[in-house]
């Protein structure tokens, strides 16, 4: 089932996003056609990224951190501002 959220071309970071809730939020907005910005600490994150990427054609960037830690988070929203 696809929303139509009208988001199609915009940046998306999505936290926790190698299983579960984040890679679910992950799989919905590259369906609606957002380009993703995934991250977590997870090994998981680069497979799940490109189960995502073939499903989809979505653009992903991938960014391994743990988001209590305020550096991991800078690095995640400054990868972002670079690569878009």
């Amino acid at each position: 089932m696809y929303m139509n959220l009208q988001i199609q071309n915009e940046v998306a970071l999505v936290t926790a996003a190698s299983k579960g809730l984040g890679k679910a939020t992950a799989l919905a907005l590259a369906r609606e056609g957002a380009r993703l910005v995934m991250c977590a600490r997870s090994e998981a994150l680069e497979s799940s990224a490109e189960e995502i990427r073939e499903e989809t054609g979505a653009e992903i960037v991938t960014v391994k951190g743990d988001v209590t830690r305020s550096s991991d988070v800078e690095r995640f929203v400054q990868t972002t501002v670079d690569h878009w």
